[in-house]
């Protein structure tokens, strides 16, 4: 891999959804990055392998910045992904990393940028990230566009080769950090702590080992305020859902999504845990709460729906 100190590359994890990834990349060509990295996994099985294919071929035709591609032979899943970050830092002093189903904004790749340089020698700061999955209100009256977090969020993120390099040696250990946490990991989000309890639940979610493993270093992670990345891969991803649970998990996961031009960007000096925002982030994670009135709602919707297709079901047998 060649190496140049000034360039900060943009690295897509891919698998086998082509579609997807394509408008990932036609996302990114409108954004002047400097270089292209691409990973591609290789087929799980062999109905997988026209797919990984394909992505592969999107990838070989990228012909509007210099470009970096690696095709594994073997499918590695999610733990290959630790060791692709690696292989980028070898090279690369920062890079900024998404995944073939997170869609960036327009101003996410200059933002993240800017971000990396800006916070290069605060030691404390972990990873810059794009997502934002608190609504927009939160924010009111908040003045800075960053915010600090205790949660590592992957759609969308940068960090530094020497903070990478910080984690690694904790990465491999991760479900044996917690007594050493000066804050429980629920202070991020109460699926960490219940990993803590039964740490072999997740054994493949390289982004909790690294949640787990930057609490443990006492390390924050600044998250854009304005979400400068979609998620489009919310019914086909990792934890697929269909029908009216995936259109409510795309509502609430994408409530923040800003696709104008961020003119200006008011740092963050104070890097130290925004004790309000984890609070909102643990009600985040937990999710809605299921009043009773939720309850009735969901079931008149299932209902609804089932009567439509009951009567679509009769008029077709006519």
């Amino acid at each position: 891999m060649p190496s140049d100190a000034g360039i900060v590359p943009c690295v897509v994890f891919a698998y086998k959804r082509p579609n997807k990834m394509e408008r990932i990349l036609a996302a990114l060509q409108t954004q002047d990055i400097d270089r292209l990295i691409v990973f591609v996994d290789g087929p799980r099985e062999d109905v997988d392998i026209g797919l990984v294919e394909k992505s592969r071929s999107i990838a070989e035709d990228v012909d509007w910045v210099e470009t970096e591609l690696y095709f594994g032979e073997q499918n590695r899943g999610l733990p290959g992904i630790n060791d692709n970050v690696g292989t980028v830092f070898n090279a690369y002093k920062s890079a900024v990393f998404v995944e073939e189903d997170c869609m960036p904004m327009p101003s996410f790749y200059s933002f993240m940028k800017r971000a990396l340089r800006h916070y290069e020698s605060q030691e404390r700061v972990f990873s810059i990230g794009g997502y934002q999955p608190i609504p927009q209100r939160f924010f009111r009256g908040y003045p800075h566009s960053l915010v600090s977090s205790a949660r590592f969020l992957c759609w969308g993120w940068a960090t530094w080769r020497d903070r990478w390099e910080l984690i690694k040696p904790v990465l491999s250990r991760y479900s044996d950090l917690f007594d050493g946490l000066t804050k429980t990991p629920s202070i991020a989000g109460h699926d960490l702590a219940s990993v803590g309890k039964h740490p072999t639940d997740m054994p493949q979610s390289w982004d909790i080992k690294v949640a787990i493993s930057s609490l443990w270093l006492e390390k924050t992670h600044l998250l854009s305020t304005r979400g400068l990345i979609r998620n489009i891969g919310l019914v086909d991803g990792v934890h697929p859902a269909s029908g009216h649970k995936a259109r409510r998990r795309k509502r609430r996961q994408n409530r923040n999504v800003f696709d104008g031009p961020l003119e200006s960007i008011c740092w963050l000096d104070n890097v130290d845990l925004n004790e309000a925002y984890a609070e909102r982030m643990q009600q985040f994670v937990k999710g809605p709460k299921r009043t009773t009135w939720r309850r009735f709602g969901y079931k008149l919707e299932a209902i609804a729906r089932h009567k439509v297709l009951k009567q679509l079901t009769g008029e077709a047998r006519r």
